[in-house]
């Protein structure tokens, strides 16, 4: 009797977790879908007003943020900003109605929130579907170099197995700016994503 109770309890939360899963899944895609929808208007609607497409922009952003984040200690992160184009500049560049701006982010305090995080702390990376793991690379710069040398001297970090970003060559007690470009095949825009990170010292 116990047995049979105890597989019962078992298959409830089984199709509880699954229902979970499934709901996450549908909802995300269809944040996707929509996201697509709203490239595909600022892109080819040439009746709309520069406020429409300002407002759209916005509405992109938010759609967006929900794709890519970075997990700490169970509080996901979303990009400080996110900036579309339909080609890069130079690589790294993502110019639309506004200039990409990840050189100077650190300027403006008061417009992003920073990660601060320690050497035993894991940054594990968030994606849906159909983006992948594998099509990611994260870059990351100091920003004083980069206001010199812009994008010269940035370097990539390595994702392990369990999508956590390697941070062993991050200096402690330093910003960073850390970002990652992505466009699936059926995308029509290219979307970066930029964090502000910062390793805590730790005391001795």
């Amino acid at each position: 009797m116990v047995k049979k109770i105890f597989v019962v309890i078992f298959f409830i939360y089984a199709y509880f977790l699954m229902s979970v899963i499934c709901y996450s899944d549908n909802n995300a895609q269809t944040m996707l879908l929509k996201l697509r929808d709203l490239e595909k208007e600022i892109l080819s609607n040439d009746e709309l007003s520069q406020e429409s497409r300002k407002y759209l922009l916005v509405e992109m952003e938010e759609l967006a943020k929900e794709m890519i984040t970075l997990r700490l200690n169970k509080q996901n992160y979303r990009a400080s900003y996110i900036y579309f184009s339909e080609n890069l500049e130079d690589k790294y560049i993502c110019n639309f109605i506004y200039p990409d701006g990840t050189i100077y982010i650190t300027d403006f305090p008061a417009f992003y929130e920073k990660i601060l995080f320690s050497e035993t702390d894991k940054l594990k990376i968030e994606i849906i579907s159909p983006y992948k793991i594998e099509d990611l690379v994260f870059y990351m710069g100091e920003p004083a170099e980069m206001h010199i040398n812009s994008y010269a001297n940035i370097k990539p970090l390595v994702i392990n197995k369990n999508n956590i970003l390697e941070t062993t060559i991050i200096p402690e007690d330093k910003k960073f700016i850390l970002f990652t470009i992505i466009k699936d095949k059926n995308d029509l825009m290219y979307k970066k994503y930029v964090w502000i990170i910062e390793k805590k010292l730790l005391s001795k």
